[in-house]
């Protein structure tokens, strides 16, 4: 992934894939938190049949 740094800000087409990807990732990682949450932070595995 690409980064912006002081007075040079990403292109509109980097920024928008840049919020998909994080889109996506909120998606898959806010479920395994509450998982974790519930477990009490201990390891956790899922799997699915």
């Amino acid at each position: 992934m690409d980064k912006a740094v002081r007075c040079h800000s990403l292109p509109m087409k980097i920024i928008s894939r840049i919020l998909h990807i994080s889109r996506i990732r909120s998606r898959v990682d806010h479920p395994y938190a509450f998982m974790k949450g519930m477990f009490g932070f201990a390891h956790t595995m899922v799997t699915t049949l």
